[in-house]
């Protein structure tokens, strides 16, 4: 859920429990409907991601699917862990971009990183995006 039942309430005005249910289960779809849309989590999480070799590609860099980066615990080049100094991430896009000279990531069969990425608290525009459905699901009911 990207956000809490009370949470959710309180911005809506809603004072009673006897729909908390049904509110419940409106905000956990319509926060499901608004990640697969967005195609991304929001919350923060931890992901462990594989890129694999890709000939027509070359490349010092490649673009994490979770974002914002919080943390990269590590990166892995066939089986080898890189040192923190051979990578540099732009955490506002999840760039990972290598300090190596040359295609550093690309060149390798397999490329794992493991990292956290996402927001602490879910993002303004989102919650306005929830709260108006959910609030317009609890005015028909």
């Amino acid at each position: 859920m990207l956000d809490t039942l009370s949470n959710v309430k309180a911005r809506l005005g809603i004072t009673t429990a006897d729909q908390d249910t049904f509110l419940t289960q409106q905000i956990t779809m319509i926060s499901d409907v608004i990640e697969a849309y967005c195609r991304r989590k929001f919350l923060s999480a931890q992901y462990l991601q594989t890129f694999y070799f890709d000939q027509n590609k070359p490349s010092r860099k490649f673009p994490l699917y979770h974002y914002p980066v919080t943390a990269v615990d590590h990166i892995a080049l066939d089986g080898e862990n890189l040192d923190a100094d051979e990578f540099r991430v732009h955490k506002p896009t999840g760039y990972i971009l290598s300090t190596q000279n040359g295609p550093t990531f690309f060149w390798a069969q397999e490329t794992e990183v493991q990292y956290t990425a996402g927001y602490a608290t879910c993002p303004t525009p989102i919650l306005a995006v929830l709260d108006a459905l959910v609030g317009e699901r609890y005015a028909k009911k």
